[in-house]
């Protein structure tokens, strides 16, 4: 990988110091000429190699540019100039980017004029200057031993456009075309949660979500890129891009849970659950002992995604704990489901006998044990139908379903008429799930009832039970005055004909 060239003052060594630690953070290798200088070498034959090396050459251009006789930086910038006419020369495509960063005091030589300065407000780098750097240099890749292709130029340029549209298009193409020269200005698109677009949420997402999809496309040669996008405050994209990767990112995704940061951290033990890869177990048990609840959090559910017992009464907690985030919540309710265990039926079980509970516990609760599909819990499911909470008649109408035991059909049948639309239309979906003969007369009469408005979902049932005696009715639902009623009626004949 070739290195990014530091080019700064000697007085200013403060400023280099602190840009050369941020850059090796966000995965640059650096070069400057106070420390990477070969004794054996004169640092004039050291400092033009290294710039004919450099993926990009940075100039901090502070009020010292001029004060000294002996101007070294104007040297290097020379030498950086020629350079770049010398790539142009030998390939219209290729450069070596000028990237002059203008702290208070300092001017932008003539010579460099051409080039879009970054203009820094103190006297040390701020975060904005640091994000305008960081975006420069993604988004312009160039590497002296590698050649851009022309067909890529377009897709890269097209990541700078200010319409979300064409930098998703951009991005799509790029996932296309696979090739890994595209990966840094793809992995920094995980930045872009589109900040123009604030009426559409969908908006917000569709660029950094095509771009977890085009670094999957590429595939593990993505990954150490990844690696480094997970540090970031959201790191949710960069996790996603690797768990689609799979197997390959989990040594990566290991060291980053032992050693990374609180975002790192908790982006790779959530891509390490939905990777479900046993060899992460006991790094995930060591990071229960985690001095952040978060990350203490994720990776329980991490735990219980991938299987391991153990983590039954971890995954209970954090579903009763109202703090919790809801979509936290979920995740321990389905990995609960997951690991399929008597000892999650039994915790399950009590949380849903006590309605002291709050309403989306008891939801996820019977989510779960549908998940799980132990005919024990059947009764509680039962009486949990008639419950005052909406969100527990509806997690227990779907459990029952999952379940699919024929004793819940006549519960089901009355759970057709809840007053919540909500619930009633899982119901009649369910008894399409359990698929027993038994629930055809139930649905047919429901099916009638023409203020009725679930008769899609009870027409779609009796397509899924496949009995023909439900012939008849759904004839007459074919004259039905909702469209979508027609449609699934016609769709259930069909199915009943196979």
């Amino acid at each position: 990988m070739a290195h990014i060239f530091i080019s700064c003052a000697r007085d200013e060594e403060h400023i280099s110091k602190k840009l050369d630690r941020d850059l090796l953070k966000h995965g640059f290798q650096t070069w400057r000429d106070t420390w990477n200088k070969t004794p054996s070498r004169t640092l004039h034959t050291e400092i033009k190699e290294s710039i004919c090396k450099a993926s990009h050459f940075i100039v901090c251009l502070t009020e010292w540019i001029d004060h000294r006789p002996e101007n070294m930086e104007q040297l290097e910038i020379a030498y950086a100039l020629a350079e770049d006419q010398k790539r142009q020369h030998q390939d219209p495509v290729r450069r070596l980017p000028i990237i002059p960063l203008v702290f208070p005091g300092g001017e932008l030589p003539p010579i460099v004029q051409s080039w879009t300065p970054i203009h820094i407000r103190d006297n040390v780098m701020d975060q904005r200057g640091m994000d305008d750097l960081l975006e420069r240099l993604r988004l312009s890749v160039s590497d002296p031993d590698q050649k851009i292709p022309p067909r890529l130029v377009r897709y890269l340029d097209a990541l700078r456009d200010d319409n979300v549209w064409r930098r998703w298009k951009g991005v799509k193409e790029l996932g296309r075309i696979g090739d890994p020269l595209a990966i840094p200005a793809l992995t920094y698109v995980f930045h872009d949660v589109n900040k123009e677009s604030k009426r559409w949420s969908d908006e917000m997402y569709v660029v950094p979500d095509a771009a977890a999809w085009a670094l999957e496309q590429i595939g593990p040669a993505a990954i150490p890129s990844l690696l480094v996008a997970l540090r970031d405050k959201d790191s949710s994209w960069a996790a996603a891009s690797l768990m689609r990767i799979g197997a390959p990112s989990v040594p990566g995704l290991l060291d980053a849970l032992r050693e990374g940061d609180k975002p790192a951290r908790i982006g790779a033990a959530w891509a390490l659950g939905e990777i479900k890869d046993p060899r992460a177990t006991q790094d995930l048990f060591d990071a229960l002992n985690d001095n952040d609840k978060d990350v203490r959090v994720i990776s329980i559910c991490a735990l219980g995604l991938i299987g391991e017992p153990r983590a039954i009464p971890g995954l209970l907690e954090v579903l009763l704990d109202k703090d919790n985030d809801r979509h936290v919540r979920g995740k321990a309710a389905f990995a609960l489901g997951e690991i399929k265990e008597p000892n999650a039926v039994s915790g399950l079980l009590s949380i849903l006998q006590n309605e002291g509970e709050d309403r989306v516990a008891l939801q996820l609760a019977a989510y779960a044990l549908g998940k799980i599909g132990d005919n024990s819990a059947v009764s509680e499911l039962i009486f949990a139908l008639k419950s005052g909470y909406i969100e527990l008649r509806t997690g227990a109408a779907a459990a029952l379903g999952s379940i699919g035991d024929p004793v819940a059909i006549p519960d089901l049948l009355e759970a057709l008429q809840d007053p919540n639309e909500v619930v009633a239309w899982v119901a009649a979906s369910s008894l399409g799930d359990i698929g027993d003969a038994s629930a055809v007369p139930g649905l047919l009469v429901a099916l009638k009832l023409k203020k009725n408005p679930v008769r899609k979902p009870i027409a779609r049932s009796l397509g899924k039970i496949g009995d023909t005696t439900a012939v008849p009715g759904l004839r007459r639902a074919l004259f039905d005055r909702d469209r979508s009623v027609r449609k699934a009626a016609r769709a259930a004949l069909a199915q009943i004909r196979k």
